[in-house]
């Protein structure tokens, strides 16, 4: 099983290199999509890592407007043709060693009518609480089958397809849900192309609850 995943950054620090480098020895390449508006540094981050492994595809945007990163991830997509399933990374997407290996592991196992794996995250408000809006409501697909993969509208209300069917696990029973989970550092990085928008998208609601789990050390000190 080949697994690639695909990840678009800009400004992506302190979070970015961390997420990589966790992901990295579990597919079987990545492809990285830099802005060329990145100024934080994430180019020489990202770039440093490439020299490190060969698993590591360098590609570079500069749209004009953002509703243009639906392409740039449709491009990933075709940069990522060999592969069986592939694994929607954001930049700010730090994913347990444990709960990444479970998701493979139901990759390998799934049948004929699985397409694609959706999961809850932690959406991290700091180094002690989440936000208690987010817990067993908002559900993203993660992980899909690489056949006839297609993202429709503009970003950032981009979807995907396979063929003309939505996977979005309400309204697909191909798109299945997943119980692992992810740490999602959109609210606590300094930058997110959605940054100034999140609270319209209902995504910074901000009901604090103390975390379920302890949040990794390596994140946590850069809170």
């Amino acid at each position: 099983m080949n697994i690639i995943s695909n990840t678009i950054v800009k400004n992506g620090k302190p979070f970015i290199g961390l997420v990589l480098k966790q992901v990295l020895p579990f597919v079987d390449r990545m492809v990285v999509t830099i802005s060329e508006k990145s100024s934080d540094g994430t180019v020489e981050e990202v770039c440093g890592l490439a020299k490190g492994s060969e698993k590591i595809v360098i590609l570079r945007e500069n749209v004009s407007n953002l509703g243009e990163l639906t392409g740039v991830r449709q491009n990933q997509i075709t940069m990522s043709k060999e592969a069986d399933w592939i694994f929607f990374l954001d930049d700010d997407d730090f994913w347990p060693q444990d709960s990444l290996e479970s998701c493979i592991q139901a990759m390998k196992q799934a049948g004929d009518d699985v397409d694609a794996f959706s999961v809850n995250p932690h959406q991290v408000l700091s180094k002690d609480f989440e936000d208690a809006n987010w817990i067993n409501r908002k559900y993203f697909t993660k992980f899909f089958r690489n056949i006839d993969i297609n993202y429709r509208h503009p970003w950032p209300r981009d979807l995907i397809y396979k063929g003309d069917e939505l996977l979005y696990h309400k309204s697909n029973p191909r798109d299945k849900i997943l119980p692992f989970k992810f740490w999602h550092l959109a609210a606590v990085k300094g930058y997110s192309f959605r940054k100034n928008d999140l609270k319209s998208f209902n995504d910074l609601e901000g009901k604090l609850v103390k975390l379920d789990a302890e949040l990794p050390k390596e994140i946590a000190n850069l809170l």
